[in-house]
């Protein structure tokens, strides 16, 4: 399997599978030190104040604002690309406005929360952006009986660069924690900024746009045809049903992914009693799995269907929640943490897989945007569903238990979608 996959990235299309792959690696740093240890701490402890009762509820409207900006934008973003031919144009932008207000944080301190919030939107709003455009190459470098290889890889790759940030940051995790001073976490913004404008560069530098230009259209005539064709897009429900109900069930259960990725530290804080260099320490140990995990269902997927394999890693994320709700020591959250490190790169990789399976070439930008679209609203449903239950009940683990209800509802909804029979895949 590994030899096959070997030969796949020889040639010219190799490269441009290696360098599609490193964008990935690169990206994966702000995720990681931004989204979920750093500046999660930094901002509710440095920048707000730990005796300010609305700390939380300030990095939960950053986050809420953010995404739905990104919502509303990524669909439009897509089509506009796709028509003008400047999908790595909007790429590269986007990237650099997230690398510009990420830098940009690290010179924030106490009391600059209007700043940090719109600072963060924006840095946010770039990453997500960018995102989009960089899953919608994957149809251009992959063919149909490799893709789920190709969509691993990236996965792989960008667990390899959460392993290199948290563990490039880790010297600054433990010299915050044993001078008493959280402030000296912002080093670690400049550690996600570099980390992901060096590895973003083989990409922008090696790959060109593939797509003819199709008009000089200005911004207000681009903006018209983005929202024409996305309106578009979500009328041809009836025609594109099979998408649509996957891109449903990518919802429900991408918001049980959302809830681990947002409020794992949280969690494991208050409810495990972890600090915050233990945090990092339980993040690395979970990329070992992530990167088997990664390989292993890549070919799994190759083998047996993307969807089968989503419905495989979903039913190994319910068994993750119930060991993570009913865990007593520490020790429970390593095993969760081993376990979902092995099921998240895969789940998101074979749901990548199934819709590059799923969409025509054609239109594979415009329903990427959709797809984006979908992801961003479990981002914000997600996390207000969680702070809403442990808020009024106030236990965590009782708010942790919902995880298990997006995920059923994910699964059933998965069953009746049909893989793409032009592909040759097994059906289920």
């Amino acid at each position: 399997m590994i030899k096959n996959f070997l030969e796949i990235l020889k040639g010219s299309r190799g490269k441009r599978i290696i360098y599609w792959s490193l964008f990935d690696f690169a990206n994966t740093s702000y995720m990681v030190l931004i989204m979920t240890i750093s500046f999660a701490v930094y901002f509710t402890e440095v920048i707000v104040g730990k005796e300010n009762a609305l700390r939380d509820f300030y990095w939960g409207l950053s986050i809420s604002i953010s995404m739905l900006v990104v919502a509303l934008l990524s669909p439009i973003l897509g089509a506009i690309s796709d028509r003008s031919g400047l999908r790595m144009r909007f790429f590269i932008i986007s990237t650099a406005i997230c690398l510009l207000f990420t830098t940009l944080l690290a010179f924030l301190g106490s009391g600059t929360i209007a700043l940090a919030v719109a600072f963060f939107i924006l840095a946010n709003i770039g990453y997500q952006a960018s995102s989009v455009f960089y899953d919608s190459l994957l149809p251009s470098i992959s063919e149909p009986q490799d893709v789920g290889r190709i969509s691993g890889f990236g996965f792989a790759m960008g667990y390899l660069g959460a392993f290199f940030a948290v563990g490039f940051s880790y010297p600054i995790f433990l010299l915050a924690e044993r001078m008493g001073d959280i402030s000296l976490l912002r080093y670690s913004f400049l550690v996600c900024s570099g980390l992901f404008m060096i590895f973003a560069m083989p990409l922008f530098i090696n790959i060109r746009e593939s797509r003819v230009i199709t008009g000089n259209l200005g911004f207000a005539a681009l903006s018209k045809y983005g929202f024409s064709k996305v309106f578009k897009t979500i009328r041809s429900y009836r025609s594109h049903a099979n998408i649509f109900k996957f891109m449903l069930a990518f919802f429900l259960y991408s918001n049980a992914l959302v809830i681990m990725a947002f409020f794992v530290a949280i969690y494991a804080r208050n409810t495990y009693g972890f600090k915050v260099s233990e945090i990092a320490v339980l993040f690395l140990f979970a990329q070992i799995p992530a990167v088997i995990g990664s390989f292993i269902f890549g070919f799994i997927t190759d083998r047996i269907g993307p969807k089968r394999t989503i419905m495989m890693t979903l039913g190994l994320w319910i068994i993750i929640i119930v060991i993570a709700l009913t865990g007593k020591t520490k020790i429970a959250l390593y095993i969760v943490a081993a376990l979902s490190g092995f099921a998240s790169p895969s789940t998101f990789a074979s749901s990548r897989a199934l819709m590059s399976l799923l969409v025509s070439k054609d239109e594979e930008v415009e329903f990427f945007g959709l797809y984006g679209l979908f992801a961003k609203l479990s981002s914000i449903t997600g996390p207000l569903v969680f702070g809403l239950i442990s808020s009024i009940t106030g236990s965590q683990r009782l708010a942790m238990s919902v995880v298990i209800l997006f995920l059923a509802a994910g699964l059933i909804v998965i069953i009746p979608v049909k893989e793409n029979p032009r592909h040759g895949l097994p059906g289920v």
